[in-house]
């Protein structure tokens, strides 16, 4: 189950804590944090990009796209707190150039975390 975090609090601790990992498209900040019980995901996507109506078809890819990782995962994505942002225009690249990215983002997290 994915939930959304919100808070000041959670992205200091993400920024001060977390690991990252970066592809050509996306870059991934990820805390691990066993007592959440799920992962908890937000989306930072720079006013650069576009319009409002561009970052939110954005948002909604990489949305459908967390949320169908986590179902082909077997146990879900490991709980923690993960922010996803772009590297630059991804509004150019199709839905599975970001799936893509975005599995290679959390491939070397996973790496790194071992």
């Amino acid at each position: 189950m994915i939930e959304r975090f919100r808070g000041r609090s959670a992205f200091a601790r993400l920024s001060a804590d977390g690991i990252r990992a970066d592809h050509e498209l996306l870059w991934v900040r990820f805390l691990p944090d066993p007592s959440l019980g799920a992962a908890q995901v937000a989306y930072a996507l720079p006013r650069q990009m576009g319009t409002a109506v561009m970052r939110n078809k954005i948002r909604r890819q990489l949305r459908d796209i967390v949320k169908s990782l986590d179902r082909e995962a077997t146990a879900g994505l490991p709980a923690g707190l993960y922010l996803i942002g772009t590297q630059r225009d991804a509004q150019a690249f199709s839905h599975a150039d970001l799936r893509v990215s975005l599995m290679a983002c959390l491939a070397k997290l996973d790496r790194t975390a071992l």
